[in-house]
């Protein structure tokens, strides 16, 4: 079995684990006991009380102090975390930190901007985004050589933001860090407004 076939089959076992998990989450969310959203007696339907504030705007740095983090799933990406933390500093004057995602600590997650780049199969930060359906980057979407920028509100309600930078595969990331890049350029202030840019892969584009 070749390499890239080794990599296929590996990309659709984490997948079919990562749909397993979904699942089953649901069925524990809306469960009679969960306490999080109860059906309503009467319909069936789960009532959602209180929604949650949207934090539309990301800072990524505040005065002269980095107030965001660089999070890279491995080795291969780290030149392109670089690239995100040069035109920071070219826009801000300060030094966002880099650091691999699986040093990542609970409390800088959940207190500073991260910026995530990857999909579903090489980066477990963008495995836990996707198994919260919050972002959808994986080897079908958005395709060969897209990408996405976007910004993903609150996940862990917190009330701090991920910018996420995604592909189906390196060329599509590293588009997507050039595309974040330029939009940085123009960040003077050190915070972003909402980001939602897709653009399709040629075989996704035709499936869509």
């Amino acid at each position: 079995m070749s390499d890239s076939q080794r990599n296929l089959t590996s990309g659709a076992r984490r997948l079919c684990r990562v749909m397993l998990v979904t699942v089953a989450g649901l069925l524990i969310l809306t469960g009679p006991e969960s306490g999080v959203a109860k059906p309503s007696q009467e319909s069936g339907m789960v009532s959602i009380e209180q929604l949650k504030p949207m934090r539309l705007e990301t800072p990524i740095v505040r005065g002269d102090r980095p107030v965001a983090v660089i999070a890279v799933p491995g080795d291969s990406y780290a030149e392109l975390a670089r690239s995100v933390q040069k035109a920071v500093l070219a826009a801000t004057g300060v030094s966002l930190p880099v650091v691999v995602e699986d040093e990542l600590t609970e409390e800088a997650r959940r207190s500073r901007t991260v910026i995530a780049m990857g999909n579903l199969m090489i980066s477990r930060f963008a495995e836990r985004l996707y198994r919260m359906n919050y972002v959808h980057a994986d080897v079908r979407y958005p395709g060969v050589g897209g990408f996405v920028v976007r910004t993903v509100h609150d996940p862990w309600g917190s009330g701090s933001n991920v910018l996420f930078l995604g592909g189906s595969d390196r060329e599509g990331v590293a588009r997507a860090v050039a595309r974040f890049s330029e939009i940085v350029t123009d960040c003077r202030s050190g915070t972003l407004p909402q980001l939602l840019e897709v653009q399709f892969g040629e075989t996704t584009r035709d499936e869509w």
